[in-house]
């Protein structure tokens, strides 16, 4: 069955939703032909299409189901596709239009973010990073229904949470929230949203919360889905942090990750949603027993 969720993701002055099949995904080309959508619109696992196309979709079959279904049912017929996530100004830029924003600030504020993540000092830390928080947030946000514009401050606080690192735990989070503060200003967002992208960029200070807010919920749990990372991946990705790291030697670093991996490993769950633990406890748990043992020696 062609099933369609409500147009509501701006992105260029438009309002977009997402069509997909829970049969096949031949299907939904077919489907997609029919209603004149081109191929290259095709995302993976769903077509992007623009609201007068979602009329169309409906008039000719397609049922209208809400986001948190149509995920449900995709992931139920086994068509869900992970992607390498949406480019990181892309999604800035949607977010910021979302919440009535100037698009063309947020265009140049993206292409920052995008530069500022490709700084050569970084390894994890990048552009590639970004965009698989991105793919974790939004789907957690699925799971739980969050709301679009909650959903837009989500993305905007998954964007910016590393925009400044050096390398300075707790000083790095703090000027990323200054940054996100500023360049949102200058996008033309309200103070109550600048506020709200700021404080759940200060919260990966921590990684905990100072009082309940559901987007710094998946933040943090999205931050953290690479503990849960195969175990190769895992182990990339702590060589990775080391690099970042160099300045530090082999005594300072292991006595620092040690501390930090104990104090995750103390806390009664490494995520604050359902969804998450379901998805993610298990392994990440695995993973930081592990690599606490190597860097306790023999």
């Amino acid at each position: 069955m062609i099933l369609v969720d409500p147009a509501s993701w701006r992105w260029r002055g438009r309002l977009w939703a997402h069509l997909v099949s829970d049969a096949s995904y031949q299907e939904l080309h077919e489907f997609a032909e029919l209603l004149g959508i081109p191929r290259r619109a095709f995302q993976g696992d769903h077509y992007d299409v623009p609201s007068e196309y979602r009329e169309q979709a409906i008039a000719l079959g397609a049922s209208a189901v809400s986001s948190r279904e149509l995920v449900s049912r995709l992931r139920g017929a086994g068509l869900r596709r992970r992607l390498p996530g949406t480019p990181v100004a892309k999604a800035w830029t949607a977010a910021v239009e979302r919440l009535g924003g100037n698009a063309a600030a947020a265009a140049r504020t993206g292409a920052e973010l995008e530069r500022r993540y490709r700084e050569p000092h970084r390894r994890y830390h990048t552009n590639d990073h970004i965009r698989a928080v991105l793919v974790d947030a939004d789907d957690l946000a699925e799971q739980v229904g969050l709301p679009g514009p909650d959903r837009a401050i989500l993305t905007l606080a998954v964007c910016a949470h590393d925009v400044v690192y050096d390398g300075r735990p707790g000083q790095d989070e703090r000027a990323s929230a200054a940054w996100v503060r500023f360049r949102l200003q200058e996008c033309g967002l309200s103070a109550p949203h600048r506020e709200r992208v700021a404080a759940a960029v200060l919260a990966t200070v921590t990684h905990s919360l100072q009082a309940h807010d559901v987007v710094v919920e998946l933040l943090l749990d999205a931050d953290l889905a690479i503990l849960a990372a195969p175990a190769d991946a895992y182990d990339r990705y702590v060589a990775d942090v080391r690099v970042e790291y160099s300045s530090l030697d082999d005594t300072d670093w292991r006595r620092g990750r040690a501390q930090v991996l104990k104090g995750l490993a103390r806390r009664e769950s490494l995520f604050f949603t359902s969804a998450a633990r379901a998805r993610w406890e298990s392994a990440a748990r695995a993973n930081l027993e592990r690599e606490l043992r190597s860097l306790q020696g023999p």
